[in-house]
């Protein structure tokens, strides 16, 4: 997956008439916009009825693990009785009490997101440094003597406009110059595409993966994980000499690949089926890993 990025807008209000002397409020309001990036980076903490002020309350930004565990735009309920009361967002509205407030949270903003986004970026790509072999009397801790594997995050994202033909999900308007999965028609006469495959990873715009190539062969010893499930090599992706290739399978046909109560997400293609566009990926965006040995 391409290193993503945020940018930050700061909106303030204009007063014509009203000079500072007599301004009382300093209405802030920040949006971000995140390029190969989750944008939804505000933390707000859901307001109830018996709160002496009313309203859902801005908290912080986000941190990488908040930026998975908490959901996005609203709160979540987990059962009748219990709920998650944050939620992340992508605009922050606060009112200051000075012009100099305003400017510092301003300032602190900016400083914290830089740190989410340089964090989230280290995650882009992991080395495997050692491994445990573990059984019911003794655990073995080993150092690698092999290339050790690497595990990179890709992008879900079609590289173009998704669509639905025969209820199978497709891309029309399909764009080379953006990252994520074209369809294989793209790629005719250029690439051999392996029977069966439906969309080929953009893979001249993903930097981190494209440093990474060429993997061992094998290549069905690399693994790619959806949502923390192991993918069939062959079945639902594969690679050849020239990348990445999801193929066109039955989901239905693959035990574990449809889970309770998330079908949204979990149908025939690397993004949910509620995708409409980079800044609306859907109520819950596919996580995808791929564990490659490099080859040497």
């Amino acid at each position: 997956m391409p290193e993503g990025s945020i940018k930050l807008t700061r909106f303030v209000p204009v007063f014509h008439d009203l000079p500072d002397s007599r301004r009382q409020a300093w209405a802030l309001s920040i949006l971000a916009e995140g390029i190969n990036m989750d944008d939804h980076v505000f933390v707000y903490h859901l307001g109830k009825s018996d709160d002496p002020i009313g309203g859902d309350k801005f908290e912080c930004v986000a941190s990488p693990n908040q930026m998975i565990e908490l959901p996005r735009r609203y709160a979540m309920n987990l059962t009748t009785n219990t709920m998650i009361p944050f939620y992340r967002y992508n605009l922050l509205e606060y009112v200051c009490r000075s012009a100099s407030e305003a400017l510092e949270l301003w300032n602190k903003i900016v400083e914290e997101v830089n740190d989410l986004v340089e964090n989230l970026n280290a995650s882009l790509i992991l080395q495997a440094t050692e491994f445990a072999e573990i059984t019911g009397e003794i655990k073995l801790i080993k150092g690698y003597t092999m290339t050790p594997p690497l595990r990179i995050h890709l992008s879900y994202h079609p590289a173009g406009t998704p669509i639905t033909v025969d209820d199978k999900p497709d891309v029309d308007s399909a764009d080379t110059a953006r990252p994520g999965w074209l369809p294989v028609s793209v790629m005719a006469g250029s690439l051999t595409i392996p029977a069966g495959a439906k969309f080929y990873y953009n893979m001249a715009l993903d930097p981190v993966l494209s440093a990474a190539w060429p993997p061992e062969v094998p290549y069905s010893g690399n693994q790619l994980f959806r949502n923390g499930m192991l993918m069939p090599y062959g079945v639902v992706w594969t690679l050849t000499k020239d990348g990445l290739w999801w193929m066109d399978f039955d989901p239905e046909a693959i035990p574990g690949y449809q889970r309770s109560g998330s079908q949204e997400q979990d149908w025939g293609a690397p993004w949910p089926q509620d995708y409409a566009t980079p800044s609306s990926p859907g109520a819950v965006p596919n996580l995808l890993v791929l564990t490659l040995f490099k080859q040497i």
